[in-house]
């Protein structure tokens, strides 16, 4: 039976557990959150030890596997096997049988991370027929949701953070929803509740610098400001890490397409060309403001250029048509072509 992620974590803490849990699809972090609560919580701490085994895909065997979640319970009610990275599992169509006829002792998590898993096979059909088996499927977020998931997050946790510095975060971490709460958390440790995270918070606890950031770069050559822009450049051949070429083009590629939005959205009101942009806020003028002035320094001829130059990088920075693998020369190159463009 497909469920929502918050009806799984709230049948979870209320210790509805049902004898399977597929969890599956490209986004790991829901994933690992429903996990990771079945692991911390539907065992005591001292039934743990003797009730709950954590399997990978790589190294076991179906036989393995089904050895174990056929076991019966020691001194407790039910036992946990947490099957992780399962994707990897060689013949994973032999659990067939447990899968048509659980064991009610047995709370049975399968984590099938990064991908779908074929419908067409008997487990997948099951999946969505069986009311025993507690089905999830994590659909990756898309990229002008970040903003606000980072929001609510925060929230979520106790805490506060202004819309400036939410996308700061989410231009800088990308779409990882992992990454951006490992990241995110580091803040929680340092920052008390009552004082609202701010730029400069990010920047101490975090390390993503208020002035040699990507949404700072974007802004940079949207302006054709070539000191700024090359500032960027130089910090970050400095510290490839902080800044990874993918990550680059990917947040470049986004900002280019939505100035190319506003475009085409000439003539519509405020709020319908907001939302064809993916700025969804009650006052987006200032925001719009940015784009307006971006349209008129790219006009379609260079917006078209520009695309075509991120093409061209993306493949150069994977090998593809490039005499060097030197993601500082690359960004180099990459910079002066759109100013130029």
């Amino acid at each position: 039976m497909l469920l929502k992620f918050d009806e799984i974590i709230s049948s979870v803490k209320q210790k509805k557990l049902k004898p399977i849990y597929f969890l599956e699809g490209e986004e790991a972090f829901y994933i690992d959150e429903i996990s990771n609560l079945i692991e911390t919580t539907a065992l005591s701490e001292a039934d743990r030890s003797f009730n709950q085994t954590i399997l990978y895909g790589k190294d076991s065997t179906w036989k393995k596997i089904l050895d174990t979640v056929k076991r019966f319970p020691m001194m407790s009610a039910y036992q946990v096997v947490i099957l992780k990275e399962a994707a990897d599992l060689k013949q994973f169509e032999l659990l067939e049988p447990y899968f048509q006829k659980p064991l009610p002792s047995t709370i049975f998590v399968v984590c099938h991370k990064h991908k779908d898993f074929d419908k067409r096979k008997t487990i997948g059909k099951l999946l969505g027929k069986a009311d025993y088996i507690a089905h999830f499927k994590s659909e990756p977020i898309r990229e002008w949701d970040v903003k606000n998931w980072i929001k609510d997050f925060v929230s979520q946790k106790g805490y506060k953070i202004n819309t400036k510095t939410a996308t700061l975060l989410k231009e800088y971490l990308g779409t990882d929803l992992s990454k951006i709460a490992n990241e995110v958390s580091k803040l929680f440790i340092n920052i008390s509740k009552e004082k609202e995270i701010g730029n400069e918070d990010v920047e101490k606890y975090i390390g993503i610098s208020k002035d040699y950031n990507i949404f700072e770069y974007q802004k940079a050559l949207a302006a054709k400001d070539s000191y700024k822009a090359w500032q960027f450049v130089q910090y970050s051949v400095a510290n490839e890490k902080a800044n990874p070429m993918v990550l680059i083009i990917a947040s470049l590629f986004s900002y280019f397409s939505k100035i190319f939005i506003y475009q085409h959205c000439q003539g519509m009101k405020e709020q319908d060309i907001a939302q064809a942009i993916g700025i969804y806020t009650k006052f987006p003028t200032k925001i719009l403001q940015e784009y307006g002035l971006a349209a008129k320094v790219y006009p379609a001829k260079s917006l078209e250029k520009v695309f075509s130059i991120l093409h061209e990088y993306d493949l150069k920075s994977k090998g593809v048509n490039s005499a060097t693998n030197d993601n500082g020369a690359l960004l180099k190159e990459l910079t002066a072509k759109i100013l130029f463009a």
